[in-house]
């Protein structure tokens, strides 16, 4: 069973599995050769209009066509299957954001089962200090690779307060010790670095003028 580094309420609790489900990793490099390093992103899942998309960062996918041009066996692997250049979207460098097609890519393989997430509208509410973040994403320290299968533990950081908004960023401040650090396996110290969590996905928990708990997908880490 899943355990936890800190005692939460069960509504922090809640909020903090959430995102875990509607991510998946972005692994660079071929977990079928051990001599191909493996590095890694993190991808938020996306159903809008009837359609499959993965989310994140353009540093991350901007990583794999670099390493690719460089060495043929280099793959980018969202959940068990490898992602073709054609299924790039859109890569938007100055904005850090990559959109995946992810229409019939099976996204399962992880111990944390993930599915896209649907916005009852969109595009998301315009940010404001209002409301609280949680997110998560898959940090490259705790990856195990075992028989072409990658896995890893999960960092999630729940019920946050905005601190700042500009035009393209919501800026939070993290306390280390209120990191949940998800594992199928007894509890161990969080990473020292937490690269491989760009491209997790963010979401604005807030309460509607009815009284009702609400989450959108409103960025990506």
């Amino acid at each position: 069973m899943p355990q936890f580094s800190h005692n939460f309420n069960d509504f922090a609790t809640q909020v903090a599995i959430g995102p875990m489900h509607y991510m998946s990793v972005a692994a660079i490099g071929n977990p079928y050769t051990e001599s191909v390093p493996t590095n890694n992103g993190t991808v938020s899942l996306l159903s809008l209009n009837g359609r499959k998309f993965g989310i994140t960062c353009a540093h991350v996918v901007s990583a794999y066509q670099e390493r690719v041009r460089c060495d043929s066996q280099v793959i980018l692997q969202v959940g068990l299957s490898s992602i073709s250049a054609d299924r790039i979207v859109d890569l938007d460098v100055g904005r850090d954001l990559a959109v995946l097609d992810l229409d019939g890519v099976n996204i399962s393989g992880m111990s944390i089962p993930a599915t896209f997430f649907e916005p009852i509208s969109w595009p998301p509410c315009d940010i404001a200090h209002e409301g609280l973040i949680s997110m998560s994403g898959l940090p490259g320290l705790t990856r195990v690779i075992s028989g072409g299968r990658v896995d890893y533990k999960t960092f999630s950081a729940t019920l946050v307060p905005i601190h700042r908004v500009d035009e393209s960023r919501i800026i939070i401040q993290l306390n280390r010790e209120e990191l949940v650090f998800m594992t199928g396996s007894p509890v161990e110290a969080l990473p020292q670095c937490l690269g491989g969590i760009s491209g997790g996905p963010v979401f604005l928990i807030r309460e509607t003028a009815s009284g009702i708990m609400v989450k959108e997908l409103v960025g990506i880490i």
